[in-house]
């Protein structure tokens, strides 16, 4: 193999498939990244064998061939080269890629591309199209909901559930729920699919802040998927099982109903959490009491006799105390706790509309923006605290936007 690419491409192409790369696994290959001349150009590909990630840079081949070299240190050698030098690689035997960049040399020991395990394509026809940039905010809004404990494989992926000309995405651990519906550009029949939520992570980082779709296949088999956009594959595998109806968890009434403004519940909630990151990340709302539409936001640290309190009013009242558009009380104000990292997260950070808190008792909590009711939905799950002791399956959900979290 003999080629020559410009050293920004070859920089940015490494970045994109450094993200699969391997680091605890007992196969040495899977550290390494797969370099190989395909298309008149230069093809990356690393894998975990959970997620493969490819992508293509334009170069000049003088001769075919693969090799694959460690990705970290490639990808550290190739950064500290100037961004308008020429990189010329060349594979020696045995299995050393020797790489040259103005009076810069480096010659890498690799492992043989027979060795690398094979990345299957998914099919040549897409499933369907979704914009890059209405996939992209749906996924930063509900895949973060997924559960990091293993204990329950099936949590740790997020649902995508195809449906005609919209698919909702649905991500649930045992303290929350997020659920988001998005249009797609092609119909497609009803089909259901769990990826893990580490994928889509991966798949965030890459998809532009554009409007340009990116294709969605599913493999005949049925056990991965594919995103594909211009110059760059992501594969991913399924997780198997049966995703459980997060559908009869979802709030249908509630007891007490507060509207509040995005930004000055996160100003509130803040603070708060510096005290709560010291005291089980547990933070108090207080909706009501005394007779005023009020919310309060406490934490607690008892072993330092240290407190937090932020009030908020309505607009118009006295004291620079917070502002809410209304509350709504039918039954006695309850004391809701939540964890503060389910509280504070950066997905209410990125809504552009008005929030709304709900609490009932039985039943989770909603908070709702101008959206329409199926758009969006967070429901958290409160800690035992006051009134919720007795009442564990209380909720507190946030609609915030177009997104509902729970």
């Amino acid at each position: 193999m003999k080629l020559s690419v410009m050293q920004e491409n070859l920089a940015r192409g490494l970045a994109v498939v450094s993200r699969a790369v391997s680091t605890r696994s007992t196969l040495p290959v899977l550290a390494n990244v797969l370099l190989r001349t395909e298309d008149a150009g230069l093809k990356l590909t690393a894998t975990n064998l959970e997620i493969g990630i490819t992508v293509w840079v334009p170069g000049k081949i003088d001769v075919d061939g693969s090799t694959t070299v460690p990705a970290k240190l490639l990808s550290d050698i190739v950064s500290s080269l100037g961004g308008s030098e020429r990189v010329e690689l060349e594979v020696q035997a045995p299995d050393t890629l020797l790489l040259r960049a103005g009076r810069f040399t480096a010659h890498l020991r690799g492992i043989d591309a027979d060795e690398f395990p094979a990345i299957p394509t998914a099919g040549e026809r897409p499933t369907t199209r979704i914009s890059q940039k209405v996939l992209r905010r749906a996924l930063s809004e509900t895949a973060f909901a997924a559960a990091s404990d293993e204990a329950r494989p099936i949590l740790t992926g997020v649902l995508v559930h195809f449906e005609g000309d919209r698919v909702t995405l649905a991500a649930a651990d045992n303290y929350r729920i997020a659920v988001k519906t998005i249009p797609v550009l092609d119909a497609v029949e009803d089909t259901r699919l769990v990826i893990p939520a580490r994928s889509l992570t991966e798949l965030v980082r890459i998809l532009g802040d554009t409007d340009d779709p990116v294709d969605v296949v599913l493999a005949p088999a049925r056990n991965q998927v594919l995103f594909h956009l211009e110059g760059i594959d992501l594969v991913s595998r399924l997780i198997d099982g049966q995703f459980p109806n997060y559908q009869q968890v979802l709030p249908e009434s509630h007891t007490t109903r507060a509207v509040l403004e995005r930004e000055e519940l996160l100003k509130a909630l803040r603070p708060a959490a510096f005290i709560a990151s010291n005291a089980a990340n547990i933070v108090k709302l207080q909706i009501g009491g005394n007779g005023e539409a009020e919310v309060t936001v406490s934490a607690h640290e008892p072993s330092r006799e240290s407190l937090c309190v932020s009030r908020r009013r309505r607009r118009g009242s006295a004291g620079g105390r917070w502002d809410h558009d209304r509350l709504q009380r039918a039954l006695p104000v309850g004391r809701p706790a939540v964890r503060r990292r389910r509280a504070v997260c950066a997905r209410a950070e990125r809504s552009s509309l008005a929030g709304c808190v709900q609490t009932g008792r039985g039943r989770p909590v909603r908070p709702r923006g101008h959206a329409r009711p199926d758009d969006f939905l967070k429901i958290l799950g409160p800690m035992a605290s006051g009134s919720c002791a007795s009442d564990l399956r209380a909720r507190v959900s946030f609609r915030l936007g177009r997104c509902w979290t729970h």
